[in-house]
């Protein structure tokens, strides 16, 4: 040991915590948050496309899913009454997962919030089911 009287703690704390302070701050989160914008509104303009051709894919999975059974599928309330609705169920399950996860444990924030939000879009029912 170079220097056994240091306690690295003690040396370290104030630092460590200014630096906590300061990332935590919502002025620095603002400031991010500004300074990402640019890409932050391209990746907003392509989102409306994206979860249409999202939803229109699982449409089309489920109607090939029930061409395929040629079984009457018997309508109600649940998601799950088809092979699609299940296929839908597990994916808003994933993405409401990975969408909570990625807010807690990444940055930025945002995208974790837009995997919630897609995931509680596809556990709306929609017509017909």
């Amino acid at each position: 040991l170079l220097y056994p009287e240091l306690d690295l703690w003690k040396t370290a704390q104030p630092v460590l915590e200014d630096w906590l302070k300061q990332r935590r701050d919502p002025r620095t989160q603002l400031k991010a948050l500004v300074a990402a914008w640019p890409d932050i509104s391209e990746d907003l303009a392509m989102l409306p496309r994206l979860l249409h051709r999202a939803v229109r894919r699982a449409d089309m999975d489920e109607l090939a899913a029930q061409r395929a059974r040629r079984v009457t599928v018997v309508r109600g309330p649940s998601l799950i009454n088809t092979a699609g609705g299940v296929q839908r169920a597990v994916a808003a399950g994933a993405l409401l997962i990975a969408g909570a996860l990625w807010t807690g444990l990444a940055e930025p924030h945002w995208i974790g919030w837009l995997g919630v939000l897609a995931g509680l879009v596809l556990l709306v029912p929609r017509r017909g089911d």
